[in-house]
């Protein structure tokens, strides 16, 4: 599961992929199992968020996962095929089960602590409201 935020429609679109990828079992580049691909070159996977979008000299690989991200896709899906239930540790190298619904290989605990809230839990809808658009605003029904 991901959760983003809608604010404008390339952005949308942008973040939505990121977050596939975290999904599909892809660091972020140049973290973990993605070391090897530098985040500076600004693939999907780059940690760091950016209000430019293509059409920059120093963003044209925005729109593209680097090698570090296709070869993670790789494994994450060889993995599901070969063996849907069970999934090798990286780290201990022992077989564990694991369950798409809870979490995939990447796993952040602190994006878990956030979505274990029920929506609305952290903040109240119009706190939300005066977050996004300003003091003041609140749900229009």
């Amino acid at each position: 599961m991901s959760v983003i935020e809608k604010s404008g429609y390339v952005r949308l679109v942008y973040t939505a992929t990121h977050e596939l990828g975290h999904s599909l079992g892809a660091s972020h580049d140049g973290q973990g199992a993605a070391r090897a691909c530098k985040a500076e070159d600004g693939f999907i996977m780059t940690p760091e968020v950016t209000e430019e979008f293509p059409g920059k000299p120093y963003c044209k690989n925005a729109w593209l996962f680097s090698r570090c991200s296709v070869n993670s896709f790789k494994v994450t899906l060889r993995t599901k095929i070969k063996s849907p239930d069970k999934v090798r540790d990286k780290v201990s190298d022992k077989v564990r089960r694991t369950c798409v619904r809870k979490h995939g290989l990447y796993y952040d605990p602190e994006y878990h602590e956030h979505v274990k809230s029920e929506p609305g839990e952290v903040f109240k809808v119009r706190e939300q409201c005066e977050l996004i658009v300003g003091r003041g605003s609140d749900l229009c029904e």
